[in-house]
């Protein structure tokens, strides 16, 4: 998925003369430098987006494709660095309603930078509807948690990176200082019922009961124990927050990786 390989000397002197140009600009990558430490670069990405929801056409990818690199890189992610899945195609293309709402709900999940990449004149209202979802941005934007959600309930190791990848992981969790979040993803062609069992899902423990939130409706959708499961349709992404029955948070000091805390920034 890398798209292309750049003379890391050369790399350098262009960063070196860009950054005494433009004091705190974040340095990037784009591509073919590999797998790097977080804390190494400010950004990078390994190929482009195409407004489709799965396949590739050369070196640019669809949503499918993107989502299931990002299954294998979301530790490589912290307040000083972020993996970039280039930019957002919502409201671009053929894609439904449905896959324009997974696409930005799992860029928010994945902490990746949120930049619309369709005309704001004469949108839709729908499309600009998850563009502006407030509690979307909230996460991706979280002060204290740099986490990326990460995929968890795997029958087996991260799928491997194959250019045709349609099905990555289906659940995802993370955490925000309003609580433990989950993301469902159905990669389906139909409507299908995804659960999520308390005792399976790292942050959250069985013996508790929590209040399910519906981060797209601003909802609350009740009180459960043992676990939840709610209908989802074909490439549709529901995105629930977890708390206690009171609001609270329910486990503030988890973290789904080597969390990165931003303690006393602003």
């Amino acid at each position: 998925m890398w798209c292309c390989v750049i003379k890391m000397s050369s790399f350098l002197t262009y960063t070196a003369v860009v950054l005494a140009a433009s004091p705190g600009l974040a340095a990037g990558v784009s591509g073919g430098i590999g797998r790097l430490p977080a804390m190494g670069w400010n950004s990078w990405n390994e190929g482009d987006i195409l407004p489709r929801w799965a396949g590739r056409a050369g070196f640019s990818w669809g949503i499918m494709p993107i989502v299931n690199q990002a299954a294998r890189h979301w530790e490589d992610s912290c307040f000083w660095g972020h993996n970039d899945w280039d930019m957002l195609e919502v409201g671009n293309g053929d894609l439904t309603f449905e896959e324009n709402r997974s696409h930005f709900a799992l860029w928010a999940a994945l902490k990746s930078p949120l930049i619309i990449g369709t005309p704001l004149k004469g949108i839709d209202k729908k499309v600009l509807g998850i563009l502006t979802n407030k509690e979307l941005i909230d996460f991706n934007q979280d002060t204290h948690y740099s986490d990326s959600a990460r995929p968890f309930g795997l029958e087996g190791p991260v799928p491997p990176t194959v250019d045709d990848t349609a099905h990555p992981p289906s659940h995802w969790v993370g955490i925000s200082v309003k609580g433990i979040h989950v993301f469902l993803l159905n990669t389906d062609a139909e409507e299908a019922v995804l659960a999520v069992e308390f005792d399976k899902t790292p942050g959250l423990n069985k013996q508790r009961v929590y209040l399910v939130h519906d981060m797209w409706t601003g909802e609350d959708l009740g009180v459960f124990l043992d676990g939840f499961a709610m209908s989802v349709k074909a490439h549709d992404t529901a995105a629930l927050r977890f708390t206690t029955p009171q609001g609270n948070h329910p486990n503030a000091n988890w973290a789904p990786g080597k969390s990165e805390r931003s303690e006393g920034r602003d």
